[in-house]
């Protein structure tokens, strides 16, 4: 068992928390010749972090801080320290400013190593899909904190970028499957990589875009079936752990405006987001999008979607359009709380909202 302090530092470092604002909170732990080696050995050499690292920059970033505070207390660099240091600095000027890093995410317990979740991003990125945003971290908390609410159910998650949450759903709770959605290409690309790494076993891919999953291990390539998304332009199906996973890219103005898979709309029991209310002109889309999953003529459908609150009159607008549309929506921000603190960010901004219908579903599509 190691230390408090050793736990919460590797945890912030495979997170890529602000490296001077870790250094800073463990200022007192860092310099002395044992704490030096014990981060060199257990956190700068762990095998997670060296498997998966962080960004080129991030690593400098760090060790650049770290120096610094040691020299100022007077004390020696660590040789292996200084050797690491010195090997980031010379090779700082062959990164790219595209560099492929990773983040890991704890979903249990800190000590287990394989309790943990990698997604893949980019260190500069212009997707806002290519990264992992805080209101992700409150909804990944509130599947940790009700795994029952997902147990047996058949889940989407929309605008999933890394697909952390689904994963997450995937790990944690005994979800019937979970569909994970994007629409950007590059997104789907490093979204489906990031499932791979985590143990999805591919099965089923469109034949027409195959070339999305270049650098995945083999997978059985299979036509496109009238009956797996048939309208959708591209779709993966697999298995991580025990659970049925399909990742689909799904466009929610097409969704909104043309009829799809029957199938597809009566399957979905419950649906997941984060921070996908950025953009007001995405907003009614999305709340159409919304509304085919919720009035199922058949069954309650229930969506939490968290999100961080930048501007009010985004957010502001994203609830007139669910007034407008029937659908009611509850604060359940507090519903998400751990009683241990597993995803390194700010939750005040934060909140998670459940939402379903206000009045008895109306048949939208015809049963079979």
């Amino acid at each position: 068992m190691e230390a408090p302090w050793v736990l919460s530092l590797l945890n912030g470092y495979r997170q890529m928390v602000n490296p001077i604002t870790l250094i800073n909170r463990f200022e007192s732990e860092l310099v002395s010749p044992s704490s030096q080696q014990t981060i060199y050995s257990k956190i700068l050499m762990d095998d997670l972090v060296t498997k998966y690292p962080p960004s080129h920059a991030y690593i400098h970033l760090f060790l650049k801080t770290w120096v610094q505070k040691i020299e100022r207390s007077k004390e020696e660099i660590n040789e292996d320290v200084l050797s690491y240091y010195l090997k980031i600095i010379e090779s700082k000027d062959t990164q790219s400013e595209e560099e492929i890093c990773y983040k890991s995410y704890p979903f249990d317990d800190l000590n287990d190593q394989d309790k943990w979740l990698t997604v893949r991003v980019l260190s500069k990125y212009n997707q806002v899909g290519l990264t992992t945003w805080p209101a992700c971290f409150l909804l990944c908390s509130f599947i940790l904190a009700n795994p029952d609410l997902f147990d047996g159910r058949n889940c989407l998650e929309l605008g999933s970028g890394t697909g952390l949450p689904s994963m997450v759903l995937c790990r944690t709770c005994k979800a019937q499957k979970v569909v994970v959605s994007d629409y950007v290409p590059v997104v789907i690309q490093n979204l489906v990589k990031s499932l791979v790494l985590n143990g999805m076993h591919l099965e089923k891919i469109s034949t027409d875009q195959e070339h999305l999953l270049s650098g995945c291990p083999k997978i059985e390539s299979v036509a496109r079936k009238s009956e797996d998304y048939r309208e959708f332009e591209w779709w993966c199906s697999g298995k991580l752990d025990n659970t049925e996973m399909d990742v689909i890219s799904l466009d929610w103005e097409i969704l909104t405006t043309h009829s799809t898979t029957e199938t597809f709309l009566q399957t979905v029991d419950t649906i997941i987001a984060a921070d996908i209310l950025y953009d007001t002109r995405t907003i009614p889309s999305l709340v159409n999008t919304l509304k085919s999953f919720l009035f199922n003529p058949n069954k309650k459908v229930t969506a939490y979607i968290a999100s961080t609150i930048r501007k009010q009159d985004t957010f502001s607008f994203f609830k007139e359009q669910l007034e407008t549309l029937d659908l009611c929506y509850e604060d359940i921000t507090e519903k998400a709380r751990l009683p241990f603190q597993l995803f390194e960010y700010d939750p005040s901004n934060i909140v998670l909202y459940q939402i379903s219908t206000k009045l008895k579903p109306q048949k939208t599509w015809n049963s079979k």
